[in-house]
């Protein structure tokens, strides 16, 4: 059994291992699914611990232009973690990747929605400052599970590729989930258990987060019909 099902023992209602992937389904209402692995850093013995979480956000009732409506609106809330460093406060602000997907995609509006109600509640900012990660990002996946599983093994894709790929997926949606990715070098120890509880204690808050922002985004689409 994997150290990190025997660290979230009794949070777990059903996992799989897929070729050094730990698919984890929680016990939490608000998240669906996380995935779990660890990537040796270049020119390093050492191994960076990846944790994904995925939200998705329910479309059943939502014709194809209503999911890319929502899909547009909740791309441009997408964020990451900013450590604080002396006098500046650690906070979430806007992927530095949007910035630059604006300008290949004009129709892409920036919505500070998400990192406000983030960056409002304190008890989350300690919680993950207490983690210390080398980064946290909050992002819309562009690609369903299949395929997200077959990339974790795969060579990164080049920039062009990627603005790509985001483009086009911002013009077919096929599905509305979130991504909440947190990476961090994590050794065994006496606190890897607090930690990585630590870890899903942060999902869970931020996808309760998410799951509300999204409802109440899609609710504003019968106003514009």
């Amino acid at each position: 059994m994997p150290d990190v099902i025997k660290a979230l023992e009794g949070r777990i209602k059903d996992w799989k291992n897929y070729k050094g992937i730990v698919m984890i389904t929680p016990k939490s209402l608000s998240l669906d699914k996380i995935y779990f692995f660890r990537r040796y850093l270049q020119l390093s013995y050492d191994r960076k611990s990846i944790f994904i979480g995925r939200v998705s956000i329910p479309t059943d009732m939502l014709s194809f232009s209503e999911i890319k409506d929502l899909y547009m609106k909740l791309k441009g809330m997408e964020c990451e973690f900013e450590k604080g460093f002396l006098w500046r406060k650690p906070q979430f602000k806007t992927r530095l990747v949007l910035l630059e997907l604006k300008k290949r995609l004009p129709d892409l509006n920036m919505d500070e929605t998400l990192i406000n109600e983030l960056n409002r509640d304190e008890t989350l900012l300690r919680l993950v400052k207490s983690i210390q990660p080398e980064t946290l990002t909050i992002q819309l996946s562009a690609a369903p599970e299949p395929i997200i599983l077959k990339s974790f093994e795969s060579p990164l894709l080049s920039i062009e590729d990627f603005y790509d790929a985001e483009i086009s997926y911002c013009k077919n949606p096929g599905r509305i989930e979130w991504e909440i990715t947190l990476t961090r070098i994590l050794e065994r120890g006496f606190s890897y258990k607090k930690i990585v509880n630590r870890i899903l204690d942060t999902f869970e808050q931020i996808s309760q987060k998410l799951r509300t922002i999204s409802a109440d985004k899609g609710s504003t689409l019968d106003q514009q019909a």
